[in-house]
């Protein structure tokens, strides 16, 4: 199964082939397929910050409580 990561950077990637092919699509139907790209990338991105912050607050909470058993 893809991560969030990369189907927020292929929907991205998408978005930018699309914006450079402008002149060969009408402009309604682009900025529909603009939009239609953003809005699909915008919950795998919030899912792959949610996962980060998420990742990193259990690493601290591990190191910290790992320093403070040392100390004892």
């Amino acid at each position: 199964m893809m991560s969030s990561a990369v189907i927020f950077t292929l929907t991205f990637f998408l978005s930018l082939f699309l914006f450079a092919a402008s002149s060969l699509v009408p402009p309604r139907t682009l900025r529909q397929l603009l939009v239609f790209a953003f809005v699909l990338s915008v919950p795998f991105l919030i899912g792959s910050l949610i996962t980060l912050a998420i990742s990193h607050y259990t690493r601290s909470r591990t190191r910290r409580t790992t320093s403070l058993h040392m100390s004892l």
